[in-house]
């Protein structure tokens, strides 16, 4: 093979490699926690990992020693953990100062929060050591400024290909089973006969495995769902719908048949019913977290003229169609909105009577390229402030909720409190032990029957409100807790401890000024997707559009870099500053007022330029480093420094995690400003 040809083979591998990398991560970051149920709150250990692994990956690219042979093993270990994990019956236990959300009786085994994260982050990062370091190999074969922009090329067709699928509800078994095309492709010339032929074997019983663990279940693109019967003899049944192995919400037949025979039905209707017979004659109501149909069919109860109702997943509201025993979401009267609630708030112009919020139960605690916080940010004052903006006169707004800690109830209290100026109302429905209302803007005293709680009900401790800078509504107190504290000192020891295994010759490959740059530029990633979710709605096609978006203005520095031979770093470095100083500053509220487009392309170019800036950087840097792997690997890791680092915002907030970039990029800068590398 002539070495063009040679050239254009290891580019196609290296394409593919990166898409694999890039795949598999958010594959993992999807499926893990469906199966593992104390993931769902900290999917951020799973994006760690991945940075470890594959930074570690690139480091040891110079390694004789292939470890693509033990990929199929160490995934083999990964998929039999998931399925113990899975079983019902194996409770994690966790710090009191976190709110988890955990329906297990008479646990058959125990195990603690920390050592579960722990376990999954180690093999997790066992798994992405090989991609790495093949990827690493084939950036070393390569000039560096066609290789970084095939593999941006590469990670960019990951996350377009799995988006894509997830939109598309396909389950993660399709989806596994494309990465192990593609990953027999990647091996095929590189490993002899007989480990093909046993991968590809062990891969059609993984898959089989799966399968088994997945059986009777749907996906969305946020959860694994799956939907049981309530068993009923004279009516239409309704039916419990889990997701990720956990209770989530019921589609109750809650007719006036049904509840004329049945005293716990009928609390549970003048429950949902509670904001309508409160307003009494309602002509336009928003149910924002409308899932299966419950407050929907609330509101046709009660002769609401017309029923806007959103929910940010689109499996669910196409469950709640076509089996909700009431058919709410086929009456006229109602019109159905597949998005985020925030966004919805920002996109109708209408002024609606009652606005409801329903059982909004997702609870996911933190981020990661997932980034998928759902009612994170519903749950905060700027929400509940745009929402009673959108109140017509004497117009009301009732927030349900399952308080099940006193301390999250007075915080809900507070967040209402603080973003109307008034005391709102405490009520409850009947025997309904947990479900409290939280309404603004009623003053008669005609209660309709319900339970007026005091103001003092759930204690009046000084608890932390919500924001959206700080929108850890499931968090006690602006601190880490003991759990994480613990987890993140382990990772980082193991972490060491797997760079020192790998040698020597690893750390003297190691490259400080990458690493910063890594550190800095994750966390600026981290911050913008916080943005542009609260401006576009946290959802899937937002998240992917962003980091769509990032890569390209990536290819964009690259270019750059190509066509002007950047030889000077100090400008761009000045230029990143001021314009990370700008976000810091800049109030994101200002631009919500404005269209779509002009919104978008403003928060393009608060987001776009800092991207920019730092692209110029790190591809000028790239194309003078000795070696391209070590550069990478350190530059992952890096990534993985910062988004340990990320969990400051716990008690700084969001908005914190820019201090951090400045902080990175200045180093970062002092470091080649002492080994002269800005003016090559």
């Amino acid at each position: 093979m002539t070495q063009k040809g040679i050239m254009k083979k290891e580019g196609i591998e290296l394409f593919v490699i990166s898409l694999l990398g890039l795949f598999l991560e958010m594959a993992c970051i999807r499926w893990l926690p469906s199966q593992v149920r104390v993931l769902s709150y900290y999917t951020n250990i799973v994006l760690l990992a991945a940075f470890l692994g594959l930074g570690i990956g690139y480091i040891l690219s110079a390694r004789k020693k292939d470890f693509i042979y033990a990929f199929p093993l160490i995934f083999l270990v990964l998929i039999s953990s998931a399925a113990f994990f899975a079983q019902k019956n194996i409770e994690v236990t966790h710090h009191v100062s976190v709110y988890f959300w955990q329906t297990i009786i008479s646990p058959l085994a125990q195990i603690n929060l920390k050592w579960v994260l722990l376990f999954f982050f180690m093999i997790t990062t066992l798994l992405f050591i090989p991609i790495g370091q093949q990827t690493g190999r084939l950036f070393d074969r390569l000039n560096p400024l066609p290789a970084y922009t095939i593999n941006i090329f590469g990670s960019v067709t990951g996350i377009l290909l799995y988006s894509c699928m997830s939109y598309n509800l396909i389950p993660p078994i399709w989806i596994f089973a494309l990465f192990m095309i593609l990953y027999l492709y990647f091996v095929f010339t590189r490993t002899n006969q007989w480990f093909f032929v046993l991968t590809a074997v062990l891969f059609v019983v993984l898959m089989s495995w799966i399968s088994v663990m997945d059986k009777g279940t749907f996906w969305s693109p946020y959860y694994k769902i799956r939907i049981d019967k309530i068993p009923s003899e004279k009516h239409k049944p309704g039916f419990t719908l889990t997701v990720n192995n956990d209770y989530h919400q019921m589609a109750l037949n809650l007719s006036k048949e049904a509840t004329a025979e049945s005293k716990g039905d009928y609390e549970w209707a003048r429950l949902y019913e509670l904001p309508f017979r409160l307003r009494g004659s309602v002509k336009n109501a928003m149910i924002v977290g409308a899932g299966t149909g419950n407050d929907v069919a609330a509101a046709l109860r009660m002769n609401v003229e017309h029923i806007d109702a959103v929910d940010i997943d689109p499996l669910i509201l196409k469950i709640g169609k076509r089996h909700h025993p009431e058919q709410p979401y086929n009456s006229p009267r109602v019109s159905v909105y597949n998005d985020d609630a925030r966004s919805f708030f920002k996109k109708t112009n209408k002024k609606y009577d009652v606005i409801v919020f329903g059982f909004l139960d997702s609870h996911q605690l933190f981020s990661s390229m997932s980034e998928m916080r759902l009612d994170t940010y519903v749950y905060t004052v700027e929400s509940i402030r745009e929402a009673c903006s959108l109140l017509a006169p004497d117009g009301i707004l009732s927030v349900t909720f399952c308080v099940t800690k006193d301390w999250i109830g007075n915080r809900l209290y507070k967040i209402m409190k603080e973003a109307t100026g008034v005391d709102p109302l405490i009520l409850q429905s009947g025997e309904e032990p947990n479900g409290f209302t939280y309404v603004y803007n009623y003053t008669s005293p005609d209660l309709k029957g319900y339970t007026k709680l005091p103001p003092d009900y759930f204690g009046n401790d000084d608890i932390p409100v919500a924001t959206d800078n700080w929108p850890y509504f499931y968090l006690r107190e602006r601190a880490i807790p003991v759990d994480y504290i613990i987890v993140l000192g382990i990772i980082a020891l193991f972490s060491l401890a797997m760079i020192l295994v790998s040698g020597l010759d690893s750390l003297r490959r190691f490259n400080n000024v990458f690493f910063l740059l890594g550190a800095g530029f994750l966390l600026f990633e981290t911050q913008s997707i916080t943005r542009m979710s609260l401006l576009f709605g946290s959802t899937w096609i937002v998240n992917s559009a962003v980091l769509v978006s990032i890569f390209l203005t990536i290819l964009c520095a690259n270019f750059f870099v190509f066509t002007c031979n950047v030889k000077c770093l100090k400008p761009f470095f000045i230029l990143l500053f001021i314009a990370v100083a700008v976000n810091y500053f800049f109030p994101i509220n200002v631009i919500l007022q404005y269209g779509f487009f002009l919104k978008a392309f403003i928060a393009g170019v608060l987001i776009g330029l800092p991207i920019f800036f730092s692209g110029i950087i790190f591809i000028t840097l790239f194309r003078n480093s000795e070696s391209r792997s070590s550069a990478m690997g350190s530059n992952l890791l890096g990534a993985m420094c910062g988004g340990i680092l990320e969990y400051t915002s716990m008690l700084y907030g969001i908005n914190s995690l820019l201090i951090f970039v400045v902080v990175f990029y200045g180093l970062a800068l002092l470091l080649t400003l002492k080994k002269g590398s800005t003016s090559h």
